[in-house]
């Protein structure tokens, strides 16, 4: 991978937060009837014939004529060729359920019989089905609002994993537990293994779909929760301004007028929002339970997705501007500033620490993020709890786990998926799960929590009976998902448990527990014996992994093996290297590998997420043709600003563009090349006029090479 396409992702990563997705492969609005695949025209089509005037519709924005009826006539549209193994798929419905028998609305199957389908049925009810290598799974939901009359969008996303398939289904921009829950496959073989064609309304009579659809979208990938919720909103998420400094009207409108209390910008955001927040250190103000509102129940509380930025100077205008190296932005437990370098759950200093810094609660089906902070200062030391199933399920609490981070869904049927990247959890204690706890609320059913951790540290932490951070699934649709991805775990202490993780299962559910470990590094943590405690956790993933130097052994319970590829972990568990990895220094906490290292290039780059281009330091991810294994990657580095040129020395016009695209520079150019918002290359080509003609409404990057190899990108908009 060239580090000149290292930092164009970066600058990519930085636009597409805010963006609604545009790499469709198929897209059908059926304006006026029209049948054409927008995304290709030509390739793909609808077939069936025109559209009746009669069968023309009022869409979901009150424009005449821009939806149509199916009324059960059958369409073959976009062919997927070869093996596919990620899909999403986008639409709209409107009317009433069948009072008899199923409706099929659309089918994607190949001539295996593999595939995937939604239909419609009696009593409100939406049916999902996946079928891959046997397994035919379905999954189901009656009394849906979706049949009331009005507009309201579905989506289908299907994505591979070593450990099988993660299959979602969300309804109005909501990821659907109930449904998602019936569909996931635990098999790893390829999805579509041959041509198969997308089908509208496919079966014949009464079986057909016959009420209204607009807006079709098919994509070859997993849409994340913000896509989708981007494409139900139909707008970019707001830029909301915290800066504990500013003396402007502190409505968070820009970085004059910032909010100064987190919590309040917080509770102001709408879903998928970002806040955008100058350094400094803020302490909690909100509470996440009616009946408990001490000033250690204070915490920073997070009831609705949103996209929580740190690192700051406060004049920034692009989220790739801000240092969070320098711009240091703590969210601390320590209310009183007085907490002195002992972490324990009974050091005298820590006794008013807050119970929770972080509660994430309620629903988070379409994800979150918090990005560049210190999270510090939490102290769960108390045993007062009410988990007890006549309690309502919002209302219930417990105060012994997840000092730093406390996820709970508080309701059935509920999700909550969020990530926690470019952050460090630090000097967190608890009588349990310093770092993270995922409660479920007694009596509560169908729930999930996805919490994934990216390029963070997590060091420092003391718990007493449980690891520093537990997954944990169980049997009535409770999941338990996650990541950690680029890590460093280390100066971890656990008393009674595994130090650093524990991944635990009900045995008869084992699929319900899905987590992958990797590139990450866990050194010099303390525990009753292990670091890992692994039980029925079948279905996790550790791969391009460093395990060493910590105290104990490194497992237990590995009888239930999870998948394990290209790890070095002490001891040779798991069929993996037992050498040692030769940090640099790690005496001095410098888990950078020295140049005789056994993980250089022995990683395997097929497991490194597709979105994953740097490692803990920010340098290429993989160097020299092979990932590293652990949470660094030696001898990268990131690209000098040398490398590019300056804007005024290229420009590009019209734009907004429609059909040519020009490109002004006073070099020549060597190449030229365009990528959508998601990284993926879109077009190639050695020409100062570029034809964008086909390309799908919406923002692209360019990238242009010129003769002596200077390097300038450019975002512009398809119009």
């Amino acid at each position: 991978m060239k580090t000149i396409l290292l930092k164009l992702l970066l600058l990519v990563s930085c636009f597409s937060f805010a963006q609604l997705p545009t790499d469709h492969i198929a897209e059908y609005r059926f304006t006026n009837g029209d049948l054409t695949n927008l995304a290709n025209p030509g390739t793909g089509d609808l077939t069936g014939g025109t559209v009746a005037s009669n069968l023309l519709k009022i869409d979901r924005f009150n424009v005449a004529n821009a939806a149509i009826r199916s009324n059960a006539i059958s369409r073959n549209g976009y062919k997927f060729t070869g093996t596919n193994n990620e899909i999403s798929i986008s639409f709209w419905v409107q009317g009433s359920a069948p009072t008899s028998g199923n409706q099929r609305i659309f089918d994607i199957f190949d001539s295996s019989g593999d595939g995937f389908s939604m239909r419609t049925g009696p009593s409100n009810t939406l049916i999902a089905r996946f079928k891959n290598n046997g397994d035919d799974n379905q999954s189901s939901q009656s009394g849906l609002a979706i049949y009331n009359g009005d507009w309201h969008q579905v989506v289908f996303t299907i994505k591979h994993s070593p450990s099988g398939y993660d299959n979602r289904v969300y309804i109005d921009g909501v990821l659907h537990s109930n449904l998602s829950n019936g569909v996931d496959a635990s098999n790893s073989s390829n999805f579509l293994s041959s041509n198969a064609t997308f089908r509208l309304s496919p079966l014949s009579g009464s079986q057909g779909y016959f009420s209204n659809i607009d807006d079709i979208e098919i994509f070859n990938r997993e849409l994340t929760p913000l896509e989708v919720y981007s494409i139900f909103l139909n707008r970019s998420p707001d830029v909301i301004y915290v800066n504990q400094n500013a003396t402007g009207n502190n409505d968070g409108s820009s970085w004059a007028d910032a909010f100064t209390n987190l919590q309040s910008a917080i509770n102001s955001a709408s879903n998928n929002d970002q806040l955008w927040v100058a350094s400094g250190t803020y302490l909690p103000t909100a509470f996440a339970v009616t009946s408990q509102q001490t000033t250690r129940d204070k915490t920073f509380l997070l009831k609705k997705p949103l996209f929580i930025y740190g690192g700051f100077n406060g004049s920034e205008t692009s989220l790739s501007e801000r240092d969070i190296n320098t711009n240091s932005t703590i969210l601390s437990g320590d209310l009183n500033a007085d907490d002195n370098t002992t972490i324990t759950t009974v050091e005298t200093t820590r006794q008013d620490n807050a119970y929770h810094v972080v509660t994430v609660k309620g629903n988070f089906s379409n994800g979150g993020e918090l990005d560049g902070f210190t999270i510090s200062g939490g102290n769960s030391n108390s045993t007062d709890r009410d988990l007890d199933c006549a309690t309502d399920q919002t209302q219930q609490y417990i105060k012994e786990r997840g000092a730093a981070i406390y996820a709970n869904p508080d309701s059935a049927g509920r999700a909550i998926i969020i990530k926690i990247k470019n952050c460090v959890i630090e000097n967190n204690s608890a009588i349990g799960m310093a770092a993270l706890y995922s409660s479920n609320p007694c009596g509560a059913s169908n729930t999930l929590t996805d919490i994934n951790f990216e390029n963070t540290i997590i060091r420092n932490n003391y718990s007493i009976d449980f690891s520093t951070i537990r997954y944990s699934a169980s049997a009535f649709g409770i999941k338990s998902y996650g990541s950690l991805v680029n890590c460093l775990v280390y100066d971890n202490t656990t008393i009674n448990e595994a130090s650093a993780i524990t991944l635990s299962a009900n045995s008869s559910h084992v699929n319900n527990l899905n987590v992958k470990i990797i590139n990450s590094t866990f050194s010099k943590n303390n525990g009753n014996t292990t670091v890992f405690n692994l039980n029925n956790a079948q279905k996790a993933v550790i791969a391009n992994s460093v395990v060493y130097g910590n105290s104990g052994s490194s497992f237990a319970n590995v009888g239930q093996s999870p998948t394990a590829q290209n790890n070095i972990i002490e001891g040779g568990f798991l069929a993996s290297i037992n050498q040692d990895p030769l940090f640099t220094d790690a005496s001095n906490n410098d888990f950078t590998l020295q140049a005789s290292s056994p993980a250089i290039d022995s990683g395997d780059n097929s497991l490194v997420p597709n979105a994953i281009t740097t490692d803990l330091l920010g340098n290429q991810r993989v160097f020299n043709t092979t990932v590293d294994m652990g949470a660094y990657e030696f001898g990268s580095s990131s690209l000098s600003v040398d490398n590019f040129l300056n804007d005024d020395k290229i420009s590009i016009y019209p734009n907004p563009v429609s059909s040519i695209l020009n490109i002004r520079i006073t070099s020549e150019v060597k190449k030229v090349i365009i990528y959508n918002l998601q990284g993926q290359k879109i077009l190639e080509s050695i020409s100062d006029k570029i034809d964008v003609s086909n390309f799908s409404k919406g923002i692209y990057m360019l990238k242009v090479i010129t003769e002596n190899n200077r390097i300038s990108t450019k975002k512009f908009i398809k119009n």
